[in-house]
């Protein structure tokens, strides 16, 4: 039948269906075994209530048998209640629907006809004649109706007792069956769990374990419709798949490795040469180490750099040469090549790569191999990069020798302008006393007043030259911005014998070298004024740097003070000298040394961009304060 068959299929198809049939049909019976048992425990339990009942009978019939003959006091009242309860028990509806058999309920029916003709109607005459007087004995008659009675009683308590055992019986045998079924479908739904579910399982999981190994080769077993065949199909085209797969990972994890192992070589490369031309000047030597390594990894036998200038159109001047077997002739054309070029018969090829910084060319690097081949694209990728570190390398150095020109030019015009406003000016002042001395000697009068004066003016000229020299001598050492401040403030304080305290809250890297010297000098001019002029005992010295990069460099002392002199330096170039307008400055004397002195420190302040302030401090004594904003880019923000 069509249903039988889609059934059946369906099974084949479904473990789950077969599972779940066995565990329904096991669920199923063992609720029907329970409900059966229930029914007839049930009806059991009403059997043994009528037994009950009808055993009662035989005693009821025998207390209404002696109660008839009782004639002591309370009898009648035993023999009325013995009659009515053996009344009441033969009606009893429990004992009419336990019943089962005709014959039992025929039975009971006579016992019922028995006591209305017979027994009780011969029981109301005994006891008529217990009461009327009579002997109190049991009639013969009476006797045998009595015990017919009870006869038919135990007949039905038998009856009753059989039917129960009965029905026991058949529960004890349901019971039995139900318990054999559902044992019997336990051991097929085992059967059916081992050898369709554990087994594949593990099938399965040893698979699982082998392609965890790496062994793509196992298969699993079962390969049938249901659930777990439809997975060993899926897992076996999966290991199929993952053989396949594994075999050609590993050829692209080779082809990877290879990519991996030239980028390595590569980054290596690119990091020697980084490395030699951060760490050491672009010397003939450096850029000849970086050749013989471009040498080793192109398998080049010359390579060279030359150098080219914006507004020069030649081929450049070669800088450093490499010949590693080259020959003389390869190194000739290596240097006249200003492009790419072939040897006439193929032998050789020169390679050359531009080298630029900022879009500006700043030379040519020239890879000579022989024999002739070309470039992979990864090794032109990696001359490039190598010839961009190459040009930054010199480009930088051009901007070094151009930042160390710069910076000779500017000393050179600090030196002349310091030299112009103290020794050139001092000397011009002797230079009119021995005139002065020369005219008094010459009108022939005493020229000692000239001659002391000029002593004066050549002790002071040489003092400023011994400034002038520690100036210059002066530098920022290995002890640093911090370190040479408080190298200042011991040597003053010990050579004027007065108290310096130092309170710098700059740190070395907020300030750039240029800075350092010029903060560093005018503070060595305002402790030297401080020695020579203020007459302190005690002198505090503070520098200080917001946020906002304003650097406040304040020098109190607690001697005589001064008339308030400010700077300006909207009105002094950066690099120039301030004009001098105090009176007596250049006469030679402290008080125009003095006044020199603040008009260096005014310069100072406008090369710094900023000013510098002389006022009377609060207090008495001198504040010398300078402000300006840092230009360093590593300044506190």
């Amino acid at each position: 039948m069509p249903f039988v068959d889609a059934t059946a299929n369906a099974m084949r198809q479904s473990l789950r269906l077969r599972l779940g049939l066995l565990l329904g049909a096991i669920a199923l019976l063992a609720l029907l075994a329970i409900s059966l048992a229930t029914v007839l425990l049930d009806s059991a339990t009403g059997r043994g209530g009528a037994i009950n009942v009808a055993g009662s009978l035989r005693m009821l019939t025998y207390r209404v048998a002696l109660s008839a003959a009782d004639a002591s006091p309370g009898g009648g009242e035993r023999f009325e209640l013995a009659m009515s309860t053996l009344d009441a028990r033969l009606s009893e509806p429990s004992l009419r629907d336990a019943l089962a058999s005709a014959s039992a309920r025929a039975l009971l029916a006579e016992m019922q006809g028995a006591w209305a003709t017979e027994l009780r109607p011969a029981s109301l005459r005994v006891r008529e004649a217990t009461e009327a007087g009579a002997a109190p004995a049991i009639p013969g008659e009476y006797r045998r109706v009595v015990v017919d009675f009870v006869d038919r009683a135990d007949t039905l308590t038998r009856q009753l007792e059989q039917a129960l055992d009965s029905r026991l019986a058949s529960l004890r045998r349901v019971q039995g069956l139900a318990l054999l079924t559902v044992f019997g479908l336990v051991l097929a739904a085992l059967y059916l769990i081992r050898t369709q579910v554990l087994r594949p399982l593990a099938d399965l999981l040893e698979a699982a374990r082998s392609l965890r190994a790496r062994r793509f080769d196992v298969r699993v077993r079962r390969e049938g419709v249901d659930e777990l065949g439809q997975l060993g199909r899926a897992f076996n085209a999966l290991a199929v798949e993952l053989e396949a797969s594994y075999a050609s990972l590993e050829a692209r994890v080779a082809e990877k490795t290879a990519e991996l192992a030239l980028s390595h070589r590569q980054l290596e490369l690119l990091y020697a040469i980084t490395r030699t031309l951060s760490e050491k000047p672009p010397t003939e030597q450096t850029l000849r180490e970086v050749l013989a390594t471009l040498c080793a990894a192109f398998g080049a036998r010359a390579a060279s750099i030359r150098t080219a200038a914006s507004d020069d159109p030649g081929p450049g001047f070669v800088v450093a040469t490499v010949d590693a077997g080259a020959g003389t002739d390869l190194v000739a054309s290596l240097h006249e090549a200003r492009e790419t070029t072939l040897g006439e018969a193929g032998d050789f090829a020169v390679w050359v790569q531009r080298l630029r910084e900022g879009g500006e060319e700043v030379g040519s690097l020239a890879l000579a191999l022989r024999p002739a081949r070309e470039l992979a694209v990864w090794e032109r990728s990696l001359l490039e990069s190598a010839a961009q570190h190459v040009g930054a390398a010199l480009a930088n150095a051009r901007r070094l020798q151009d930042e160390q020109r710069l910076g000779l030019y500017r000393e050179r015009a600090v030196i002349a302008r310091e030299l112009h406003d103290s020794l050139a000016q001092s000397l011009s002042y002797m230079k009119i006393q021995v005139a002065r001395m020369a005219a008094e000697q010459a009108a022939g009068r005493d020229a000692g007043r000239v001659l002391a004066e000029l002593r004066t003016g050549l002790n002071s000229a040489y003092r400023q030259l011994r400034e002038l020299l520690t100036t210059f001598r002066l530098r920022i050492g290995d002890q640093g911005f911090g370190g040479s401040l408080q190298a200042t403030v011991d040597e003053f304080a010990s050579r004027a014998g007065v108290a310096i305290a130092l309170r710098n809250g700059i740190p070395d890297a907020a300030l750039s070298a240029a800075e350092q010297i010029h903060v560093l000098q005018i503070v060595r001019e305002a402790l030297a004024n401080v020695l020579h002029h203020a007459k302190a005992r005690r002198v505090e010295v503070e520098l200080s740097i917001d946020t906002g990069r304003a650097v406040r460099v304040r020098i109190d002392d607690d001697g005589i003070g001064m008339r308030t002199v400010k700077s300006s330096a909207a009105t002094v170039a950066p690099g120039h000298a301030a004009p001098a307008r105090s009176v007596g400055e250049g006469d030679g004397d402290d008080r125009g040394r003095h006044h020199h002195g603040l008009g260096i420190m005014r310069d100072r302040a406008a090369t710094l961009g900023g000013t510098v302030v002389f006022a009377e401090r609060p207090g008495g004594g001198t504040r010398v304060e300078l402000v300006f904003v840092a230009a360093t880019q590593f300044a506190a923000r």
